[in-house]
């Protein structure tokens, strides 16, 4: 027990949220039956990404950290951040030379989750920074990626276009989507 409170902790989670608290009722277009699926955290061992996009006030955040609360009881490391403030962390980080040890950490964690995916444009500093991160990542860990924007937007708010190739080829590589 202390051990998920300590890994629920760590997460940071928006919400206190868990898989039972979803409503199937609601008419969002969610599947249970893939949900369900998700739930056994499979894709997280597969480390495989999770997209999850609609509009504002569908659930998204609410199930990003369903999920995660259910890896954490699973005893796997989840993180949640909302993107300005994951980028704000990394940029302090590189300034104050903490940034390595962060790295490191992010690069151990089970499940990472990015709210508010490009919400607003990545710079082209910033987009390194995310790239350096998702990197390191790639096909050693899982991410959830919460978007309003449709996948096909993404590319257009990443201002360096070869960084935005870079970063799409990892986030869209090996996931799965749930709109």
């Amino acid at each position: 027990n202390n051990k998920i409170t300590d890994s629920l902790r760590q997460a940071r989670l928006k919400h206190l949220a868990s898989l039972e608290l979803i409503d199937f009722q609601v008419p969002r277009g969610l599947n249970k039956s893939q949900i369900l699926e998700f739930a056994n955290c499979s894709w997280i061992s597969n480390k495989q990404n999770l997209i999850i996009t609609g509009p504002t006030g569908v659930g998204k955040t609410f199930l990003a950290c369903a999920l995660a609360d259910k890896a954490c009881k699973l005893g796997l490391q989840a993180r949640y951040y909302r993107t300005h403030e994951f980028v704000s962390e990394l940029q302090l980080a590189k300034a104050d030379g903490s940034y390595p040890k962060l790295a490191s950490k992010l690069a151990k964690t089970k499940l990472l989750i990015l709210d508010e995916w490009l919400r607003d444009p990545l710079t082209p500093n910033n987009s390194r920074l995310i790239l350096d991160i998702l990197d390191e990542r790639y096909q050693n860990n899982a991410n959830i990626f919460c978007s309003q924007l449709p996948v096909e937007q993404w590319f257009e708010n990443i201002q360096d276009s070869t960084i935005a190739d870079a970063i799409l080829d990892r986030v869209l590589h090996n996931s799965h989507r749930i709109n």
